[in-house]
C-alpha cells in the first residue's frame, strides 16, 4: 500500500473549525483479495476510484461492478465489502474524507 501525501503552501489559512483532512491512498489488490477494513475508516466517507481490473462492492444490500474509471462513494457506518474480482490485480485509489 502507497500512502500519497501532498504539502502545499496554502495562501488562504482558514480557521480551524474549517480545515479538512482528506487521506488518499493507492490500493493494488491481486484476484480474489479483498480490500483491508483499515484502508476505509468506518467513522469516515469514503470514495473509491478504480483505476484498473475488476472490482466487486456490496453496499448493505446493493451490488455493483466497477471498472476501471469507475468510481463508488461510501457513506460513514455504511456495511461494505470491496474485493478484485477479476483474474488480474486491481488498482485503486481510495480517498478517505473528514466530516
Amino acid at each position: 500500500m502507497i500512502e500519497v501525501t501532498h504539502i502545499a503552501e496554502p495562501s488562504f489559512v482558514p480557521p480551524a473549525w474549517q480545515v479538512a483532512e482528506s487521506t488518499v491512498t493507492l490500493v493494488e489488490l491481486a484476484p480474489d483479495e479483498r480490500l483491508d477494513a483499515g484502508a476505509l475508516d468506518a467513522r469516515r466517507d469514503a470514495v473509491v476510484h478504480v483505476i484498473d481490473g475488476v472490482v466487486y462492492a456490496m453496499i448493505e444490500d446493493d451490488d455493483q461492478v466497477l471498472t476501471a474509471g469507475d468510481e463508488i462513494v461510501l457513506q460513514a457506518g455504511v456495511s461494505h465489502r470491496i474485493w478484485n474480482a477479476g483474474d488480474e490485480a486491481a488498482r485503486l485509489i481510495t480517498e478517505r474524507r473528514a466530516r
